[in-house]
């Protein structure tokens, strides 16, 4: 008899768990009405939200966190994100991306760009490079899909790129174009400047002194030498 009051009691607290989880999943006050999204800024957040793929009006609890992180972080821009539901009805995704710092010439087709962040991953195909972004050539890149890491035979540039776009922003020198066909020797092109850059050595070095050299309003055009900034960079300006 006691046996069969014990598994009485065990059946009326499931069933009353079930009828009020039902009840919650069920209720109108635990439905969707807004999902917020923050932090995106290259990425739309049409585009985040159509990754995410919740429903307005559906249960807050009825969706996996996990499976909606990882829908949305298969989009190339994403470095990583968060979910978190804010009772009684907001979900709201917090994203963190990967910043573009240059456009590489595709090697595939030349006249189409790959923007890369400062660990080489490939995050969008333009036929426009970014305007606001130096265009990197010279690379013997294997093509690699959107989406994933470009494969070079240096294995330093782009750890060399990601330290000159910092020195570019520290300095506000931001020049057009980078040749990375001799690594040792280095060519930028800044509006009418040719620069022979050189190696990599004593970068903060040269790119201080190229930021002084192009805001001199008496020097718009010309051929900078700065291969050995110990010894006074040559410069020659054309006319």
């Amino acid at each position: 008899m006691k046996t069969k009051r014990k598994v009485f009691r065990v059946v009326i607290i499931l069933a009353v768990f079930a009828f009020v989880v039902t009840a919650v999943l069920l209720s109108p006050l635990f439905r969707i009405s807004r999902v917020d999204v923050v932090g995106n800024n290259a990425l739309l957040q049409a585009e985040i939200l159509r990754a995410a793929n919740l429903e307005i009006g559906s249960s807050i609890f009825a969706f996996s966190a996990r499976n909606v992180s990882n829908n949305i972080a298969e989009l190339p821009y994403i470095h990583n994100v968060s979910i978190t539901r804010e009772l009684p009805n907001v979900v709201s995704i917090e994203i963190h991306e990967r910043v573009a710092i240059a456009n590489i010439q595709n090697p595939i087709d030349t006249a189409a760009y790959i923007l890369t962040d400062g660990v080489g991953f490939a995050l969008e195909l333009r036929q426009n490079p970014d305007p606001n972004l130096p265009i990197i050539l010279g690379l013997d890149l294997e093509y690699s899909f959107i989406g994933q890491h470009l494969h070079t035979s240096n294995p330093t540039i782009f750890s060399d790129l990601l330290l000159l776009s910092q020195l570019f922003s520290t300095y506000e020198f931001f020049p057009r174009i980078i040749d990375f066909s001799n690594p040792r020797d280095i060519i930028m092109r800044h509006n009418n400047f040719e620069i022979d850059f050189g190696s990599m050595d004593e970068a903060d070095r040269k790119v201080r002194y190229l930021q002084a050299v192009v805001q001199n309003p008496y020097l718009d055009r010309g051929y900078i030498d700065i291969r050995n900034p110990e010894i006074n960079p040559r410069l020659r300006v054309s006319r």
